[in-house]
């Protein structure tokens, strides 16, 4: 990881009030040092266990503002300190029509991990706390930013943007009853839920056979779960509801069932906390299973769509091709030529 660059400035709002709130601004970036490091380090590690949400920016950008100025941001156009500032000037907009919106401290900081270019805007509250005097050894009191209680926060993949790669937005959302708390904050960000139903199947799908690579199970546990998961997204088709994460976890690994929702969040698929199924996607995890006479014959539909399992009309044949070196091609190869005298 290196910080490029990073700011934080100071917005002031009381909780369940509207119409009333203010920006106090820093004025030059942070220093980059040990301590800013160490707090990049705990945002990021926060931040990939929160983020629930995945899209884009909003087209309109006469609505919202922030996807042009952070790209005249990224050209040269505009400094990063000013950019930070009206940054902060949108949030605080926003915050105004929110009961909810409390303040916080802005975090703005732009870093590269490996070969990625991140943009990141964080609100960190305060937590009271205790420290103690060196010399005189009494305890007093402190006050700290609060980085386990992440509810606002955004990240941008600049390189993924860039190249019109979707999605290249992540956020977290925070729902308070019925009430989406943390809204303002991506209103005032122009974050857009990604919703692309075949995306978000197929990036389930991909994290749950990667899940089951590590995982000791033998062959029948991990098709009865890939079976599990068609039927439950089957279901939520049927019933015209979403998918959700948290169910998806619990059906994988139900002695473990947040394991599989931190693996998708850990392994950053760009999945949403809910989102559609998409039929012609799952039902590559169902089954077909029958008897042709006292043969029995259990295959994914998925063999059927990568050619590996045929029906030819002309003859009335299955046809079952590839696995020449598995062990029922030798035994049917051992008995074909068998001898009977």
């Amino acid at each position: 990881m290196e910080i490029q660059e990073a700011i934080i400035h100071r917005l002031i709002k009381e909780a369940r009030q509207t119409g009333d709130a203010d920006v106090d601004y820093r004025q030059d970036r942070l220093p980059i040092n040990d301590v800013l490091i160490k707090l990049a380090q705990e945002v990021i590690k926060v931040y990939h266990r929160n983020a629930n949400g995945y899209g884009t920016f909003h087209e309109d950008e006469n609505l919202y503002r922030f996807p042009k100025l952070a790209s005249e941001y990224l050209t040269g156009e505009c400094d990063f300190v000013d950019f930070s500032k009206t940054t902060a000037d949108l949030i605080t907009n926003q915050m105004k029509s929110s009961t909810f919106a409390s303040g916080g401290y802005l975090l703005i900081i732009r870093l590269t991990i490996g070969e990625r270019d991140l943009l990141i805007a964080a609100l960190l509250k305060l937590k009271p706390g205790t420290a103690i005097e060196e010399d005189t050894k009494n305890l007093i009191e402190s006050l700290g930013l609060d980085v386990d209680h992440l509810h606002e926060a955004a990240r941008i993949d600049i390189n993924k943007w860039q190249e019109d790669s979707h999605p290249y937005l992540s956020f977290v959302k925070k729902s308070s009853g019925n009430s989406d708390v943390t809204l303002y904050f991506r209103n005032a960000l122009g974050c857009s839920d990604y919703t692309d139903s075949k995306h978000h199947t197929q990036q389930v799908m991909q994290a749950i056979d990667d899940y089951m690579e590590n995982q000791d199970w033998d062959k029948d546990k991990k098709i009865h779960i890939r079976q599990k998961v068609h039927e439950y997204f089957k279901l939520k088709t049927e019933n015209k509801e979403p998918a959700n994460l948290t169910s998806v976890s619990s059906i994988i690994d139900d002695q473990n069932p947040d394991n599989f929702k931190n693996h998708v969040q850990d392994g950053e698929y760009g999945v949403n906390e809910t989102f559609e199924p998409h039929p012609k996607t799952y039902r590559r995890y169902h089954r077909i299973a029958g008897k042709l006479g006292n043969i029995s014959l259990s295959f994914n539909v998925s063999d059927v769509t990568d050619g590996k399992i045929n029906y030819d009309e002309e003859s009335g044949n299955i046809i079952i091709s590839g696995g020449t070196e598995s062990k029922i091609v030798q035994d049917i190869r051992e008995y074909q030529n068998d001898d009977p005298d």
